[in-house]
């Protein structure tokens, strides 16, 4: 059985396409794989800032005020707390 040109031609299309499929499917995995590398740093750092930030909004809610107001005008500890939680609420809904 002879094949012709064109069917030779067609099936050495064919196995250049897989080739360049499985190239392309590797280099996007290396760099994937870089990009990956290069964000756990940035990654890091947010997780880092962000609780910095938690841990200071819970020091400035929970410390007394540095006023001399009378003890019943100064929000109670449930009061400053309350606060905490609505405020990291409403920062969580707003991403």
């Amino acid at each position: 059985m002879k094949v012709s040109a064109a069917e030779t031609r067609k099936q050495l299309l064919i196995a250049e396409s897989e080739v360049n499929r499985t190239l392309f499917l590797r280099e996007w995995q290396a760099m994937t794989g870089e990009f990956r590398a290069a964000i756990q740093p940035v990654k890091e750092i947010g997780w880092m800032t962000s609780a910095i930030a938690v841990v200071s909004a819970l020091f400035k809610a929970l410390r007394p005020n540095s006023t001399k107001n009378a003890p019943s005008q100064r929000p109670s500890l449930f009061g400053r707390l309350l606060r905490l939680f609505l405020w990291f609420g409403l920062r969580r809904q707003s991403k």
